[in-house]
């Protein structure tokens, strides 16, 4: 009996250790991930973030439940665990759940593989279609086979094998031969635009004299004449043209394609030769990746790469290596789903009379819209693909539920804040992880956003929570993006201690990622009207390197740098009069940051700390600028002598957000 009553006793105590357990409940909001750890720490728990995780947001509406339930809803939808740490002390820790991330590792590398391989996609498919034993049509199936997003539709297919005939008809390997004649033809046309006189091309100096080879001058000349259909496509509608500028026409139009294939062909050539090699997954995992290297490369290349079209640097009958020096840059752009790869050199001279170049370029966009991302991912990750195909169908079946086709307010930039609104209107249960999103999608109902939408986001229903799934996390979670700092920012008034509290909120490497994740707007965490509009995620990230600097200065200049509006002259502060230790930081940050800046080549082959010694911040009308100033330009201004042009630091929303070059061309 005493065994029994002592059972029922600890039977009790449990049901009511149950029962008086305090429930968790997330009010609709954006939170930080340090949020949820601090909502999560309830009966005597103490539950911490992890450090990567801590500027990360979610969107959540959770009603009350118990701690359990909701944990393991946390993280099943977020791909987190809660882990505990201490027993004695009852200390957890709310990280990425290490499978998931071992997971999104591997996809990386098979994306990054893929695109690797891609690089060299873009010169075979011009192999192909110019390669004259292989029919027009099997051409067309080989290059579907070799790039799956080549796929031709029926009602363009003949326009498709006319484009196929003309290319094989063109006298490419004359032109490749002949392509210092084409820039000078190229420049011929650039200087008549400039002067409204198309006469300027033909009267100026004749076809003959520019350089073409008789076999070039003979196909225009046919071309001119011609009226078969498919020259069309190459010259447009010209019959108002003379027979002499059709001839002109053509032979630029021809050096156009030639320079095209000089581009992808060069750039392949050229990424076999550097040394430690140039990888996708540097650029997936740094936002943007830039090298430097000194190559010996034959004359013609050097010369090409150099817009040497005279010989004013390499000989015409040179033989020997030029040594060269290359800078080689690879952005993976987070939003459009883009890699980059361009490769140009640090020695070229720019002039006036030698404007038109062409860089090695390679890039290829990844189809990830709802609908295509299964093909896509199929191409480096078939698991991935039928995972995705799966939820796919689920998805497509509960976007025929009432709440998702229900009518929503339309005052929504993000599909992000679209759910937000409709969680707010229909009190649903939600989970969603934020990343940063194009404005300007539209839908009248969840599920047409969701239709319409270029992002691979897909519904799930867990009981009555709705979660909204990212299936290109595994990139997406690679930026260290300091959304927390810009949720706080953007729902201040956007006053000098409000940047000052952003500023220091965050590391200069996430604030680097701000400028590396590509053109994007922070997430909508607070409702704009229709004439406000916040800067770019990148406009943040110079806005925290212009605080950094402001932050050295003394506190009347810094305020009277804050409150200037003068637009006709510019108020200067030169770098080279802060703190040694400011100096020294500066100098740094300009050392790690230079391929995310996107500075021009003469920023990038200079010293830093030589840099920063000449630099000045300028603050004119709205605008803040480093600049380099020059005493012996009259110029005020000029964008090649700009390493840092932005509207941030500035009051938050604004309401008129001019483009630089609108300043620049006032100047």
């Amino acid at each position: 009996m005493r065994r029994w009553g002592t059972v029922l006793g600890c039977w009790c105590a449990a049901s009511l250790s149950l029962a008086t357990a305090q429930q968790v409940e997330f009010p609709l909001e954006f939170y930080s991930f340090a949020e949820i750890a601090q909502r999560m720490s309830v009966d005597g728990r103490r539950i911490e973030c992890a450090r990567d995780l801590r500027q990360r947001l979610a969107l959540i509406h959770l009603k009350p439940r118990s701690w359990q339930q909701t944990r393991e809803l946390l993280e099943k939808v977020l791909d987190v665990r809660f882990r505990k740490i201490s027993d004695a002390a009852n200390r957890w820790i709310v990280e990425r759940d290490p499978e998931v991330a071992r997971s999104e590792r591997q996809r990386r590398e098979r994306l990054a593989n893929y695109l690797d391989k891609e690089a060299f996609t873009e010169l075979r498919l011009m192999q192909i279609f110019l390669d004259k034993t292989i029919p027009p049509e099997k051409a067309l199936e080989m290059a579907q086979a070799l790039d799956p997003e080549f796929a031709v539709p029926e009602e363009h297919r003949k326009a498709m094998l006319q484009l196929v005939e003309l290319m094989r008809e063109l006298p490419l390997e004359s032109a490749l031969r002949s392509w210092r004649a084409h820039k000078r033809l190229q420049q011929r046309f650039l200087n008549a635009m400039r002067s409204d006189n198309a006469e300027l091309a033909l009267t100026e100096q004749s076809l003959a004299e520019l350089g073409f080879s008789a076999a070039e001058l003979q196909w225009a000349e046919q071309v001119a004449q011609s009226k078969d259909e498919k020259w069309q496509l190459l010259m447009g509608s010209s019959e108002s043209e003379s027979p002499a500028q059709r001839k002109a026409q053509a032979l630029f139009s021809l050096g156009m394609f030639a320079e095209g294939y000089l581009s992808a062909y060069s750039a392949n050539t050229l990424l076999l030769r550097l040394q430690p090699p140039l990888r996708a997954l540097e650029a997936i995992e740094q936002g943007v990746v830039a090298r430097v290297y000194d190559l010996a490369l034959p004359p013609e290349l050097a010369a090409w790469l150099r817009n040497d079209v005279n010989g004013d640097q390499i000989p015409l009958n040179a033989t020997d290596p030029v040594p060269t020096r290359l800078l080689a840059t690879a952005r993976w752009s987070q939003l459009g789903y883009d890699y980059y790869l361009n490769i140009q050199p640090l020695d070229r001279e720019r002039t006036e009379e030698n404007t038109f170049s062409y860089s090695p370029k390679l890039s290829k966009s990844l189809a990830l819209s709802p609908e295509s991302a299964q093909k896509t991912f199929q191409r480096f990750d078939p698991e991935l693909a039928q995972a995705y195909q799966a939820a796919y169908e689920r998805h497509k079946q509960l976007l025929d539920d009432p709440l998702m086709r229900a009518p929503l307010e339309g005052s929504a930039r993000t599909l992000t804040r679209a759910l937000y609104e409709w969680a707010q209107k229909r009190g649903a249960e939600l989970v969603a992880e934020v990343y940063p999103e194009p404005f300007g999608g539209q839908g009248k109902t969840l599920a047409e956003w969701l239709e319409r939408s270029d992002v691979p986001y897909l519904l799930e229903r867990h009981e009555a929570v709705w979660v909204l799934r990212h299936w290109a996390a595994f990139v997406q979670r690679v930026p260290d993006l300091p959304l927390t700092a810009l949720r706080d920012l953007l729902r201040s008034k956007g006053d000098y201690d409000d940047w000052r509290a952003f500023y220091r909120a965050i590391t200069p490497e996430q604030a680097r990622w701000l400028l590396a994740a590509g053109y994007a707007h922070p997430p909508e965490v607070t409702r704009l009207s229709h004439h406000e509009v916040y800067p770019t995620i990148s406009e943040f990230g110079k806005a925290w390197l212009i605080t950094m600097v402001l932050e050295q200065l003394p506190p009347a200049l810094r305020n009277q740098l804050w409150a200037y509006t003068d637009e006709q002259k510019p108020l200067t502060v030169a770098l080279a009069t802060l703190p040694p230790n400011a100096r020294a930081q500066l100098t740094q940050i300009l050392s790690q940051w230079r391929a995310a800046l996107g500075i021009s080549e003469s920023f990038l082959s200079e010293d830093p700390a030589a840099l920063v010694e000449r630099l000045a911040l300028y603050r004119t009308g709205t605008w803040w600028m480093f600049y380099l100033p020059d005493p012996s330009d009259p110029t005020p201004f000029s964008v090649n002598k700009s390493l840092v042009f932005s509207l941030a630091p500035c009051p938050l929303p604004r309401k008129d957000d001019t483009p630089p070059e609108v300043l620049l061309h006032r100047r």
